[in-house]
Order: structure tokens, then C-alpha cells, then sequence
């Protein structure tokens, strides 16, 4: 023979008995109505994007073989990769010893709010030269 117990907040019972066991100084708590908690739906996004140089000062003269610092400041983004575009400066750049293709900074993890990622003024292939024209 087997016997089922259900154990529940209310008390055990099991299929023979009339009425729930519980002990005396259990306190059921009537259910109260509770209000879903809505979670902000937080936009994700690149708030801002500039160029410094090594004494953090904005708007550098970018001259090639120069080395130049990329601040990028993001909100809700952590844990996400990105493919950030620079073309916006002018000059053709390169991260880690590698020319950027298209200057864009592909697959860029994004691991902080605020980041500030070393990059170096190359000479760009599309531009003709003042010596060569």
C-alpha cells in the first residue's frame, strides 16, 4: 500500500483525511492584490563619439602616425558588440597594428559606459599625396 502526501503552504494532507493538518501556530496570510513590477524599457544607445589626444584634449591635429584616443560613451549597451563608424573624422585610422577597413571599428565589445580605445593616424590610400599631383 502507498499513501500520497501533498505538502503545501496551508498544511499536509493526504487522500483519506477530511480536513488539512496543520499546526496551531501556523498563520495563513490572506493573498494580497500585488501590482506587476514593469521594468523600464531603457533605450539603448551611442551618446557620444570624439578624438583626443594623449593629454585628453578634444579635436587633436591628426597628422599621420600620430597616436589618438577614440571616447566612446554609451548607455544600456554593456555586454553588447558593436560596429562603430569614424569615417566621420577624415583620416584613415588603424586599431592594434591593423588598418580599419572603411574606418569602422568592427565587432567592438562594449564592456563599460565609457571607453577609450587607442588608435593611430595612417596615411589613407584612397587621398593623393601634394607630391603627386
Amino acid at each position: 500500500m502507498s499513501e500520497t502526501l501533498e505538502i503545501t503552504c496551508a498544511g499536509v494532507e493526504d487522500s483519506t483525511s477530511e480536513a488539512v493538518y496543520s499546526a496551531y501556530w501556523r498563520t495563513t496570510f490572506p493573498q494580497q492584490e500585488v501590482e506587476p513590477t514593469v521594468l523600464e524599457n531603457r533605450e539603448e544607445e551611442i551618446i557620444d563619439c570624439y578624438l583626443t589626444d594623449y593629454g585628453n584634449n578634444e579635436n587633436p591635429n591628426l597628422e599621420v602616425e600620430k597616436e589618438v584616443y577614440l571616447v566612446i560613451k554609451t548607455e544600456n549597451l554593456i555586454g553588447q558588440t558593436k560596429d562603430i563608424d569614424i569615417s566621420n573624422f577624415g583620416e584613415t585610422f588603424s586599431y592594434n597594428g591593423e588598418t580599419l577597413e572603411d574606418n569602422t571599428l568592427n565587432g567592438f565589445n562594449i564592456s563599460q559606459d565609457l571607453h577609450k580605445v587607442k588608435l593611430k593616424v595612417v596615411k589613407s590610400q584612397n587621398k593623393k599625396s601634394s607630391l603627386e599631383d
